[in-house]
């Protein structure tokens, strides 16, 4: 039931997968410049896109275990698995799920938004979206993802489309996110022993504003977890960017993706 597109029909597999209040269409830069010498898939994760008439759960597990279905269902092996935002920690549990299947991991602006215990932050985030509305919080969050260089008019469809993903679903995953980022991921991503690129354009301060990486800024307390937890990561820094890396620099994107698949 998961939508699914593919395109190209040789060399290696990549899977795309996009973040939170997000779809498929995030990767059309992708998808012009590789289905020409790699295999590429594509999901709607459920809830959004055209997967949007499928039910809860919705969590970082189940949308794993929903990449992993459609991958064995299209016989997809020895796939680069490449998530956006909250699709970095879909991917790492598709892996964790399925590490067979998979040869490579590229996280793209991926963050941590949650910390210490999972249920405290579950809670802590569903108060704020209490307070300030469930509308407000997606305008707010969805408005910083940009940079000053983001085409205005991608920008409003981008922030539209997110303000439009319903309450049930994006209140779910918020909590699941900051849950998982709190306690899931500490013992998932020591766990990554397959190549793992991190592209990484932004970083999300205290009061989880999100802003750009300065230019010369090379640490950010989500990296320094991250290498932490697998050493062998290999960081690309993007800085003066959005949080769309492969809508603002997708050269950069193709060519990182391009470099680690072949």
């Amino acid at each position: 039931m998961i939508y699914a597109d593919i395109q190209g029909s040789q060399g290696p597999w990549l899977v795309f997968v996009h973040g939170f209040a997000c779809d498929h269409t995030d990767w059309d830069a992708q998808f012009a410049a590789l289905t020409d010498d790699f295999r590429c898939l594509r999901v709607d994760l459920r809830g959004h896109g055209r997967s949007a008439d499928i039910g809860a759960p919705y969590d970082m597990g189940t949308m794993g275990a929903d990449v992993v279905e459609v991958m064995r269902a299209n016989n997809v092996t020895g796939a680069v698995l490449i998530g956006h935002s909250m699709g970095t920690r879909v991917v790492a549990e598709a892996f964790s799920a399925a590490p067979e299947l998979v040869r490579a991991l590229v996280f793209v602006d991926g963050s941590q938004l949650g910390h210490d215990d999972p249920n405290e932050a579950r809670a802590t985030i569903n108060k704020i979206i209490d307070h300030i509305g469930y509308s407000q919080m997606m305008q707010t969050n969805f408005s910083a993802m940009f940079s000053a260089n983001t085409d205005a008019a991608l920008r409003d469809r981008l922030v539209a489309r997110a303000c439009a993903l319903p309450e049930p679903v994006g209140r779910q995953l918020w909590g699941e996110m900051v849950a998982y980022d709190a306690a899931r991921m500490h013992d998932t991503y020591p766990r990554i022993n397959v190549p793992l690129l991190v592209l990484q354009s932004s970083t999300v301060e205290i009061g989880g504003r999100r802003r750009s990486l300065r230019a010369g800024e090379t640490e950010t307390p989500f990296l320094n977890t991250l290498t932490r937890q697998v050493p062998h990561a290999q960081v690309v820094l993007a800085p003066q960017l959005g949080h769309f890396i492969q809508l603002d620099a997708p050269e950069l994107v193709n060519e990182s993706i391009r470099k680690l698949a072949t």
